[in-house]
């Protein structure tokens, strides 16, 4: 991550963790770090394609 994206970085993931509160964060977290690589890009493709079919 570059010097420049950091501070959005840290913006989302203060969202995030209020979103979803501490607890729940700490999990989800802890369940990410542990994906396969495979699997994490996976998600961020199909994410992605969501993302932009819902674009208009």
């Amino acid at each position: 991550m570059s010097f420049q994206e950091r501070p959005l970085f840290e913006r989302v993931v203060a969202m995030i963790r209020t979103s979803l509160g501490e607890d729940a964060h700490s999990v989800a977290f802890a369940e990410g770090r542990a994906m396969p690589m495979d699997q994490v890009v996976e998600l961020a493709v199909e994410l992605a394609a969501e993302i932009q079919a819902s674009s208009p």
